[in-house]
């Protein structure tokens, strides 16, 4: 019986009725369209740097600063610190063969280098990596020139980066050309002379991806001396003690007849220098990261089981998000901000919404007040005046769902690609598109009838404030 009257009223008051039904469409439709694109947003991110850059989780040795597979995750000075080796890698990588969640893993070394060929030069990032492995574990990188499969010292330089150079020289970048790379360590230089074997473009583009060179793992290595272990074979200090020495030593006959003391010199001075002489394309010495790809199965159940697994082992697993770093995963800021933009207009609509009831509950005072006079009850009115609410919240609920739908029909049949290097970057480099989910629906509907409670509070309050004698009177004292 209510609910019946409850309707009828919904309905004998057209105009502000529909005034309330155009605020709760709007609302649906801003709620429902900005979730799908984050959806959108959050799973083109994910695939993309799943597939190409992180895998599903990544295992490093624990530290107390953020770190993520590019050094640091801490802005503006992450550069002052220093990646950890692996500790124990052959053990562990022992370990994670009898693990049923992994599928396959492979080890990687990350670091930054100044780039030069031909007098062009630029900073960009490298790994270093295992060619035997790292290739089966990622679907997202394409080889478009060369070979990854290379023995020896070899880079992959992105698709990027290439038509950078070409366009900076005039001249496209060869197989062959021999590319400079020079690091500042902790104890000096290191620069390395390493062929380019190839080019590649990931699936995922972005800024820092689309610079990021591939290198075997023997260059990386000397570059930022990773030691296995966390180990070195001398120490910067010992080998800063030579430069304390008497010159002259360098050139006394122990020295040059080359017996066992004038040898660890010359190690040391190497270690002093860098100068090493570069390595091949070995697996062997130090890693900074185990990327694992998981077994089918729920994503979330085995990140607890591989964290569960390595537990007080001084290792810690990153998810993707983690392991990408927040100057690759921005969605989580994206989602931010979408929020905080529809709060604003979720406040707006409400504010609305409680003025137009409060106008039509003033010009509903005499029939209000009948139903008071006639023995209802407070809690009569108020169910009653709920209930109208509940059946335009609820409606306007309902029609922003139809309204969306048939709306990311038209834009998802029209493929939309966007020019905006920067949207087209979030997005994947993939048309636009905006899923349609249960869930997301029904959420939708939840944010709707709270929004119709929240706006019928303090209009229904104050309307039950008046007593009847007065409500009979249209609220007005004579």
């Amino acid at each position: 019986m209510i609910g019946k009257l409850a309707l009828r009223n919904a309905v004998r008051h057209g105009k502000s009725s529909l005034l309330i039904l155009f605020f709760m469409t709007a609302v649906g439709m801003v709620f429902m369209g900005g979730n799908s694109l984050l959806l959108t947003i959050n799973r083109s991110l994910q695939e993309g740097l799943r597939s190409s850059i992180t895998a599903d989780a990544v295992i490093m040795t624990e530290t107390r600063e953020r770190m993520c597979l590019f050094g640091a995750d801490i802005p503006s000075i992450g550069e002052f610190f220093t990646l950890p080796s692996l500790p124990n890698k052959g053990d562990l990588e022992s370990r994670l063969d009898s693990l049923a969640i992994v599928k396959e893993y492979t080890p990687l070394i990350s670091g930054s280098a100044m780039m030069e060929v031909a007098g062009y030069g630029r900073g960009v990032p490298f790994f270093g990596i295992d060619t035997q492995s790292y290739f089966s574990l990622f679907s997202g990188v394409e080889i478009l020139e060369g070979s990854s499969d290379f023995i020896g010292p070899g880079i992959l330089v992105s698709q990027s980066l290439a038509r950078e150079w070409e366009r900076e020289k005039g001249e496209p970048l060869r197989l062959g050309d021999a590319v400079k790379f020079s690091t500042l360590g902790d104890i000096g230089f290191s620069i390395r002379l390493i062929p380019v074997k190839g080019i590649y473009r990931y699936s995922y583009s972005h800024p820092l991806i689309d610079s990021l060179v591939l290198m075997d793992a023997g260059s990386a290595r000397a570059l930022v001396r990773v030691l296995a272990d966390q180990t070195r074979d001398s120490s910067p200090e010992e080998a800063s003690d030579l430069l304390n020495g008497d010159p002259d030593d360098f050139f006394s006959a122990d020295f040059l007849s080359g017996d066992r003391e004038s040898e660890d010199i010359l190690s040391s001075l190497n270690a002093l220098f860098h100068e090493s002489p570069p390595e091949t394309g070995t697996t062997e010495g130090g890693w900074h990261f185990l990327l694992v790809r998981f077994a089918p199965g729920s994503y979330k159940a085995h990140m607890r089981n591989l964290k569960a697994f390595l537990a007080g082992d001084s290792l810690q697993v990153l998810d993707w998000r983690q392991a990408a770093g927040a100057s690759v995963s921005y969605a989580h800021f994206i989602q931010l901000f979408f929020y905080g933009g529809f709060s604003l207009i979720l406040l707006a609509g409400i504010l609305g919404i409680v003025n137009i009831m409060l106008i039509s509950l003033f010009q509903r005072t005499v029939e209000l007040g009948t139903i008071q006079a006639l023995g209802g009850t407070s809690r009569l009115v108020r169910g009653l005046l709920n209930r109208e609410y509940l059946i335009l919240s609820l409606s306007g609920g309902l029609i922003s769902l139809i309204l969306s739908r048939l709306l990311f029909l038209w834009l998802n049949g029209r493929h939309i690609l966007l020019g905006n290097s920067v949207l087209n970057m979030v997005f994947g480099g993939k048309p636009l598109y905006f899923p349609f989910s249960s869930g997301l629906a029904a959420m939708t509907l939840g944010i709707c009838l709270a929004t119709g409670w929240i706006s019928s509070l303090y209009p229904i309050g104050k309307m039950l404030k008046l007593e009847p004698v007065d409500a009979l009177k249209g609220g007005r004292d004579e």
